[in-house]
């Protein structure tokens, strides 16, 4: 049967919970424990005001990069990773001397210009805090990701 608890019932058990378990009250933790007792999935929050911040920082170099950074406005606005990401590629591929390498219409691919890639680490990296410690399949994927936006000319399709 449900336990159909107040949610304020839950968030002084929380409350509890941390300090019984002796953890810091940080906002993940808050939330990890909170899930736990009304029995939510534990996932990392859309770290939409990143993203926008990534966003205002680009600048379309001409009518496709505009194009894609709309596209990319939208994806984020409905916290859609696909359409982040595609967006994402889409600009790049449009970008004035990349070298496009792939024959896929629907996932274009092109070598990463040294200062995106360089902005693109460093967005990774500002994102990281956001998604917390507890995955450590995240904490793999990021890092192999930074590791590859540092190495100029490996990151093509």
């Amino acid at each position: 049967m449900n336990d159909p608890r107040n949610p304020s019932e839950i968030a002084r058990e929380a409350l509890t919970t941390l300090a019984a378990k002796r953890l810091a009250p940080t906002p993940a933790n808050y939330q990890a424990c909170y899930n736990e007792i009304a029995k939510l999935p534990n996932v990392a929050p859309f770290p939409e005001l990143q993203l926008r911040q990534l966003a205002a920082l680009l600048t379309g170099k001409n009518e496709t990069q505009e194009k894609e950074l709309n596209g990319l406005d939208s994806a984020i606005a409905q916290h859609s990773w696909e359409g982040v990401r595609k967006a994402m590629l889409g600009f790049i591929a449009a970008a004035p001397g990349a070298v496009v390498e792939s024959d896929d219409e629907s996932l274009p691919g092109a070598a990463l210009p040294l200062e995106f890639s360089a902005r693109l680490a460093r967005l990774v990296e500002s994102i990281l805090p956001a998604l917390g410690d507890e995955n450590g399949r995240v904490l793999e994927m990021s890092n192999g990701l930074l590791h590859l936006l540092r190495q100029p000319g490996l990151i093509s399709r």
